[in-house]
């Protein structure tokens, strides 16, 4: 566990690979497409907003909900820059409340942010009461299936789906682990656990 890699290149690149097989993952699962709503929290500057708009283009949009207006700020900017700024909708909202935008979601997504917020369980429950029965909730965490430390979700959510990803990836990862115990040198490895849900209760 305390075998960290020298490169910050390196760890950079295995970040932003498991990101876009994580974004690639989220978005084949929820079937999202042109014209699907997407409301994305803790969305911060990550390049998930872009493909996810990608994926709604030409019609969709994708509400980016995040606290820090200087993410959002520079989202704006990689949006503008990547001509999705009519598709991407920075949107400065605590994620732990729903956000009030003007369109009923067809997708709630959720990646890498549900461990920081304060009670997932209640976040998830208001993002439901602003939904419709079709609405979908898509989820990506680091953690192992059956793992306690996996944000837990409302039971007004349905999982429909569970897809695990694994990944080489920098030591700091909270549950980075080792895989293997023979030659070659084990290498340092995290699961993402990509989650699908449905309504159960409006």
């Amino acid at each position: 566990m305390s075998e960290a890699l020298t490169s910050s290149e390196y760890m950079a690149a295995t970040y932003r690979i498991a990101l876009a097989e994580t974004t690639r993952a989220v978005l084949s699962i929820g079937r999202c497409s042109d014209g699907d709503r997407v409301i994305n929290y803790c969305a911060g500057t990550g390049e998930d907003n872009l493909a996810i708009a990608a994926a709604v283009a030409p019609t969709g949009v994708v509400y980016a909900v995040d606290v820090d207006p200087a993410k959002l700020s520079r989202l704006g900017v990689l949006a503008r820059a990547g001509g999705k700024a009519d598709l991407v909708r920075p949107w400065p909202k605590d994620a732990m409340f729903a956000a009030d935008t003007p369109h009923v979601p067809t997708h709630i997504a959720c990646l890498f942010g549900l461990h920081r917020l304060s009670d997932p369980g209640l976040a998830t429950r208001r993002w439901a009461e602003g939904c419709s029965p079709a609405t979908k909730l898509l989820t990506a965490d680091w953690a192992t299936p059956g793992d306690a430390t996996l944000p837990a979700v409302s039971a007004a959510w349905t999982l429909v789906t569970s897809v695990t990803l694994e990944f080489p990836v920098p030591a700091m990862v909270p549950t980075a682990r080792r895989s293997g115990d023979a030659p070659p040198p084990p290498r340092l490895m995290a699961s993402v656990v990509v989650r699908e849900w449905t309504g159960t209760t409006r």
